[in-house]
């Protein structure tokens, strides 16, 4: 990647979501990264290309040689939210983009996993947010490749009722062991964001997923 682009990178979490707030925003970005003077085709040498709608493709205009976007790129850290629903577990939305977002189409949870693991360097971090009934399929896939894993929680409100949602995060080629942490309360009996929600959430706090063994965190 360019370093001028890395070293422009958003400080907080307002200026992040300006400029990566949509698809077309992150995509852009990585074309700029991969081609930092301008697409060049490495077929023939033309520097125009189409851009595939689905696909994280430039494909050259003149002889139909088709780039990767992400081709050599190597991530420090990796975040993803896929699709939560396994394919056939629920019935998909009318609308294609919501149906895309939400359930499974031509990658099951294990092949998108390993697509991520793919473009994380080996030390890197891997973190996930899935749902707490696909937490055996994710440490499934990510058992193995991943180590010092942690699995955090985050809970609807104070009490008793369960957690839906998870932070699961691991890093490229350790062996530590697997750690089940408290996790996050997200809101108060009467609604309102915790105290600490409300800093990550509204004040860009980061959230400490991990923390190492000296006490200083990370992730």
């Amino acid at each position: 990647m360019a370093d001028g682009l890395l070293q422009d990178l958003p400080r907080d979490l307002p200026t992040f979501l300006g400029r990566f707030g949509t698809d077309p925003q992150c995509r852009a970005y990585l074309v700029r990264a991969r081609w930092p003077e301008g697409f060049h085709c490495s077929g023939c040498g033309h520097d125009q290309a189409y851009s595939h709608k689905r696909r994280l493709i430039e494909e050259c205009t003149a002889c139909g040689k088709q780039h990767s976007i992400l081709a050599g790129t190597i991530f420090d850290h990796v975040m993803s939210n896929p699709p939560h629903i396994a394919a056939g577990a629920a019935t998909p939305s009318i609308h294609p983009e919501r149906a895309r977002a939400h359930v499974e189409q031509d990658l099951d949870l294990a092949s998108w996993l390993a697509a991520c693991l793919r473009m994380l360097r080996p030390g890197g971090l891997l973190t996930l947010l899935h749902r707490a009934d696909r937490l055996a399929d994710a440490l499934a896939a990510l058992h193995g490749p991943l180590g010092d894993l942690v699995v955090y929680p985050l809970w609807p409100r104070t009490g008793d009722r369960p957690a839906k949602r998870l932070l699961i995060q691991g890093r490229k080629g350790s062996r530590g062991p697997l750690r089940l942490l408290p996790g996050l309360v997200l809101h108060e009996a009467d609604g309102r964001f915790s105290p600490a929600a409300e800093a990550v959430l509204r004040h860009a706090k980061p959230l400490r997923v991990q923390e190492r063994p000296n006490g200083s965190g990370h992730g």
